[in-house]
């Protein structure tokens, strides 16, 4: 076994080099190097991942969160994890301890996936090395991890084993697919467009019909979940322009040459000068380079987005709409880079570069060298670092190739140059702070308001108390930031905290925005309190301290009442209350009212017995009671388990049950 476990560290060990970026804070958060004070690792991971685990270990599967804008479908969010089993490993740790460790082996998996599925295409072990270095290191996976994309970036490391398996007998890729689409549906579009162009291009159309269905299968109850939130979501609003936003300008094209250290990340292509060098020299016309040449343009090209005549048409068509931000194909690309890349050192360790291709590299490394003096002349402090930087680079190369011309010196010294530049390029792109300076923020304020036993929300118009500090001591908001929130909630929260909805915001209510509070409309949605780092005034709010402010809303309603047929209201009994179940006792006759919002797959029970809720479509949940006592249940179990996970769960033993049988 010892022998087995140094064989494997000889051939993957290399693929531990990005925790030389990961692990020096490992124990805190990771933002944008940018400087960006937002970090979705923070805002919405860490309170998800903290929700779940509380709720695992008081023996509960969530399927409801009251965490945020006064709860959603947990079990339909895409960044709740719960469809994506390795995610559940996170949950064995202290968070966010326990969230960079799995994104760490998930950037490590990715090198070794893209290492196989090279070796798979019958590239030589230099080669694939560097493949698996480019894919892992890329810059814009850094950049997106900075970002604290945490679910993206884990579906993204998958991809490579997506392309493997579909070569592979011991693993069908229907499993891989399935396991993106876990992690993330929107990426699993793009990870699926990947597969099925690689599959028509190897003219496979019945291994790819056959895996599509069974992909269909294994992620149906997914698919589905997250197809009817995003129906309810302001998402299904986008607007073409909103569907285009941030998308790459002309002028960033740029940054495929010169490295883009602390740039916006959704901006950022650079894939290492080096690497666009090797790959531009190495033929990749030739038809076992065209595939991942057209997709290296293809993405390009759909990052440009909203440049492009016909783009707006486009971002109308179906399932399009819901794939914002253009510039994300980009992570594609990388895919791209690290094929071409590795066929560049295919080339030159089989010394495969003739005199005419060795004088367009000397051309080349001076046409480079030229530019790069250019831009740091034209562009002053703003470029001359990285245009020093790729120029060392690229005359280290040059180098290194006149001293040892072909062979396995020439391709050590480019994949150490190639390594040194991405480890400089990716570890700009992340900045480390510690767990208990970012739970800090708003700390004092939320223990503060820890202390009241009621069942209560608190409003931050300007967002004051941060998410994570609120989930970590358990308090409820009915603000939030979160990209999908349901279309009458949003709606009802802006009248309610006085401003319009302008547009499509991931935020609610959007930051920057002048606020005239509705404190009776806010009371009606359980907001007992209401937090600002200005001063506010409204009336029914009560003020009681500042720094920040905070205010008691005199109209605040209970999480359930009565309302009687007279027009009175009644207290009513809460008995249990659970992100799946709530239990009440009321007297009637009257209308009781749950300041819950109501989504389809809540069913009531009155007695034991079903009951509907009041209104076709309603915005709260409520039912009719008649007279006398009553024992009043709502739990939360969506159709789509119903129908699709018992089908899934078959598919999955089937899948498992044939490839055990295989290895017998």
């Amino acid at each position: 076994m010892r022998t087995n476990f140094i064989s494997a560290f000889k051939t993957y060990g290399v693929f531990l080099l990005p925790l030389l970026l990961l692990l020096p804070g490992v124990g805190g958060f990771m933002f944008p190097g940018s400087g960006s004070p937002f970090s979705d690792m923070a805002i919405t991971h860490y309170p998800n991942a903290l929700f779940l685990q509380n709720a695992l270990r008081n023996g509960e599967l969530p399927l409801w969160s009251p965490q945020i804008l006064s709860g959603f479908p947990f079990v339909a969010h895409p960044y709740s994890g719960l469809w994506y089993p390795p995610y559940w490993l996170a949950l064995l740790f202290p968070l966010p301890l326990g969230l960079n460790l799995v994104l760490a082996a998930h950037v490590v998996l990715a090198g070794v996936g893209m290492y196989v599925f090279l070796h798979q295409q019958d590239y030589g072990r230099p080669a694939a090395v560097l493949g698996g270095l480019v894919f892992q290191l890329a810059p814009r996976l850094f950049a997106h991890i900075g970002a604290g994309h945490l679910m993206l970036v884990m579906a993204v490391c998958l991809t490579p084993w997506l392309l493997w398996a579909s070569s592979s007998r011991r693993l069908p890729a229907a499993v891989v697919l399935a396991l993106i689409c876990g992690a993330d549906p929107r990426w699993g579009l793009y990870a699926a467009a990947l597969w099925a162009a690689w599959l028509l291009w190897q003219r496979r159309p019945r291994y790819l019909l056959q895996q599509g269905l069974l992909t269909g299968l294994l992620a149906l109850p997914a698919l589905w979940l997250f197809a009817e939130f995003g129906e309810h979501s302001t998402r299904a609003l986008l607007t073409p322009a909103e569907v285009l936003e941030l998308s790459l300008p002309p002028a960033n094209l740029l940054g495929l040459l010169l490295p883009q250290w602390g740039s916006v990340h959704e901006w950022l292509l650079y894939p290492g000068v080096l690497v666009v060098l090797l790959s531009l020299l190495a033929r990749p016309w030739e038809r076992g380079q065209r595939f991942w040449l057209g997709l290296l343009t293809l993405c390009v090209l759909v990052s440009l987005g909203s440049y492009l005549p016909g783009a707006e048409w486009l971002a109308q068509q179906p399932g399009l709409s819901q794939l914002r931000i253009p510039p994300r194909a980009l992570l594609l690309a990388s895919v791209s880079w690290s094929v071409l890349g590795a066929a560049a050192v295919q080339q030159l360790a089989a010394a495969a570069w003739p005199q005419k291709m060795l004088r367009l590299l000397h051309t080349g490394v001076l046409a480079l060298l030229l530019s790069f003096a250019a831009l740091a002349v034209w562009q002053g402090a703003a470029l001359w670092r990285p245009a020093l930087f790729a120029a060392a680079l690229v005359l280290a190369a040059w180098w290194a190739h006149e001293r040892w011309r072909t062979g396995r010196a020439l391709v050590l010294a480019l994949s150490v140059l190639v390594a040194a530049d991405l480890l400089a390029a990716s570890g700009s792109l992340l900045h480390f702070r510690s767990a208990h300076s970012v739970l800090a923020q708003g700390a004092e304020v939320a223990h503060y308001l820890a202390q009241d036993a009621d069942v209560f929300r608190v409003y931050s118009p300007d967002h004051s108390l941060p998410q994570q500090t609120a989930a970590l001591y358990g308090l409820e908001l009915a603000g939030g930031v979160d990209p999908l929130q349901l279309q009458r909630y949003a709606h009802a929260l802006a009248r309610a905290g006085g401003y319009s909805l302008a547009g499509y915001s991931v935020a609610q209510p959007p930051l920057g925005i002048h606020r005239t509070l509705d404190a009776r409309l806010l009371g009606e949605l359980n907001v007992k309190y209401v937090v600002s780092n200005e001063p506010l005034q409204a009336f029914g709010l009560e003020w009681l301290q500042s720094q920040p402010y905070v205010y008691r809303n005199q109209h605040f309603q209970p999480r359930a009442w009565l309302q009687s047929d007279d027009g009175q209201a009644h207290t009513v009994e809460l008995l249990t209350l659970q992100p799946n179940l709530i239990q009440m006792r009321a007297t009637g006759p009257g209308d009781l009212m749950l300041a819950e919002l109501y989504y389809p797959g809540w069913q009531a029970r009155v007695d034991g017995q079903p009951h509907s809720f009041l209104g076709g479509d309603p915005l709260l949940r409520a039912v009719r009671l008649g007279e006398g006592e009553h024992l009043i249940e709502m739990r939360f179990w969506p159709l789509a388990l119903t129908a699709a996970l018992p089908l899934a769960a078959l598919s999955w033993l089937a899948v498992l049950w044939r490839m055990l049988r295989r290895r017998a």
